[in-house]
């Protein structure tokens, strides 16, 4: 990640902590506006629970599970 940031590649889905690895990666476009890329991981995907970003750990954005709840979650943020 350090390495990512140092050299200017946005990032999506993974972070030092839970609260980084679900920030969408920023990309400015010309006319002041811009896209927001979110990645996500899931266990249904092969994804381990073990690579899930913590409060206190690096990881992955892992979704809990694929409820509409959990959906509506996401798009509240």
């Amino acid at each position: 990640m350090s390495t990512l940031q140092r050299l200017g590649i946005k990032s999506a889905g993974a972070g030092r902590n839970a609260d980084e690895a679900a920030t969408p990666a920023i990309l400015p476009l010309s006319g002041g506006t811009r896209v927001l890329v979110y990645a996500f991981a899931s266990t249904t995907s092969g994804t381990p629970q073990r690579w899930a970003a913590t409060s206190d750990r690096p990881g992955v954005n892992l979704l809990a599970d694929l409820s509409e709840s959990r959906t509506k979650g996401i798009l509240e943020k």
